[in-house]
């Protein structure tokens, strides 16, 4: 998603972003019950009372894990005299946008209309180049005189404070923001969530809100919150499960890593609301309940490296790994040795295949000082001991053996070449590559019958 995209598209961004809101509590934000009722700014999104109405079709689509822009806007209405605290809560905005089939199966918005339709005096402004949009890798203070200019024009910001949890913005004072947050207690943006910068715009990071009453910070003075703090009630405990592996886990020589196909599943038991299983999330990027560490993987030396996911919340941290290996650098070897035996694998049985003196392949890999075999009639290993590593020369047509000449030795080699015994397997050849094109003296791309008779044209 670029930041040229319209309208038609804020309703599914929208649902990405209240689908996320469930890790506020288990990545990020403090998910705290509320236990002091009697003001709107103690109102929490996994409230007992509302915390477990539906707004989408999905487990996780309720208000306690996909509320947070509900009851932003639940309190915003309260905080501006549209609505008051004795019979209005997020639990009653919640249940009258679902009565005009306000949300999705997702739990997002399905158009920004359905606000005024249950708050006539409520509305968000959608004017992204003017107003609500992005904000990117900013200052702080630059961000802090955005917020300034905008409440000053009479706009309530609700703003994406992590990433991926929606607050309310009620005053600043200074280079102070201060918010009501639907997650826990705090009321400096700052403090609690940092200045966090991105350059993707694949998310908003405000939207803004007109409402009954405009904003005042000529006259606004900082505000004193008190609540009751909650008990737990269960022991917290974040698991993070490998679903499905990549498709591939070996890779050649010099290839990036690709975790394609590789999904991860976490789970977590917050102290104060239980257990929420998260989407299984994809390791090739994007995943927003995990993360994914690649740093060791280097693809220029072959071995196996340990990749390692990774998940954590305000009370535990937990990870997992799995192995991925970088193979080596194909090498064309000849066998040294009068003869050597080919093995089914480092120091196991042997194959009823024999290498010969001469006898040239390439090997893709070793391992325990044998070397792996590139064959399309077995698969085999054989000591390196009875191996050399085919030198580097420079090819001259006709020249097989490389010593500066034509001649009968030459003659000799190709004849051999041709009428090679049938114990020669796919890969294995009487002639290293360098040989084999100084052998197509004729330069047809075959070696054959041809090519002895300009052999021997050139040495006559």
């Amino acid at each position: 998603m670029v930041r040229t995209n319209t309208t038609r598209i804020i309703s599914s961004v929208i649902a990405a972003l209240l689908m996320i809101c469930a890790i506020a509590g288990s990545m990020g934000g403090r998910s705290m019950r509320s236990y002091a009722a009697e003001s709107y700014r103690t109102w929490r999104q996994y409230d007992d009372r509302w915390g477990d109405i539906m707004l989408g079709s999905y487990s996780w689509a309720n208000v306690r894990g996909s509320g947070c822009l509900v009851t932003s806007l639940a309190m915003l209405a309260v905080h501006t005299g549209c609505k008051t605290e004795d019979n209005f809560n997020p639990g009653v905005l919640a249940n009258d946008l679902k009565s005009v089939g306000a949300f999705n199966q997702w739990a997002g918005l399905a158009s920004w209309a359905s606000i005024p339709k249950v708050l006539p005096e409520m509305s968000v402004v959608w004017e992204p180049d003017k107003y609500s949009g992005y904000w990117g890798n900013i200052s702080w203070s630059t961000k802090v005189s955005m917020l300034k200019s905008f409440m000053n024009a009479g706009y309530w910001p609700i703003v994406n404070s992590n990433t991926h949890h929606w607050v309310m913005i009620e005053g600043i004072i200074g280079d102070t923001v201060y918010m009501i947050d639907p997650a826990s207690d705090s009321i400096k943006l700052y403090d609690e969530y940092g200045n966090v910068n991105r350059t993707d715009t694949n998310d908003f990071d405000y939207i803004l809100v007109k409402s009954r009453i405009k904003p005042d910070l000529a006259h606004f003075t900082e505000p004193t919150i008190t609540t009751k703090p909650p008990q737990p009630s269960y022991e917290p405990s974040i698991d993070i499960f490998i679903r499905t592996m990549p498709v591939k886990t070996e890779f050649e020589y010099g290839e990036p890593l690709d975790l394609t196909g590789g999904y991860a599943q976490v789970t977590f038991v917050d102290p104060y609301n239980g257990q929420t299983s998260l989407l299984a999330e994809p390791m090739n990027g994007g995943a927003n309940s995990y993360g994914v560490d690649t740093s060791a993987y280097d693809p220029y030396t072959p071995g196996e490296y340990t990749i390692k996911l990774y998940a954590y919340n305000d009370y535990v941290s937990t990870e997992t790994t799995f192995t991925v290996t970088v193979l080596e650098p194909e090498k064309e070897y000849y066998c040294s040795a009068e003869s050597a035996d080919v093995y089914s694998m480092p120091g196991g049985s042997r194959l009823s295949i024999t290498l010969r003196k001469g006898d040239s392949f390439t090997v893709n890999r070793t391992r325990d000082g044998y070397g792996h075999i590139l064959s399309g009639d077995f698969d085999g290993w054989v000591s390196l001991s009875s191996l050399t590593l085919a030198p580097e020369r420079n090819v001259h047509a006709g020249d097989i053996n490389g010593d500066g000449y034509l001649n009968f030795v030459d003659i000799s080699l190709l004849n051999d070449f041709l009428v090679q015994p049938e114990h020669k397997y796919d890969g294995i050849s009487s002639l290293l590559s360098a040989e084999k094109e100084a052998a197509d003296v004729n330069g047809d791309g075959i070696i054959d019958s041809g090519d002895v008779i300009s052999l021997f044209n050139l040495i006559g």
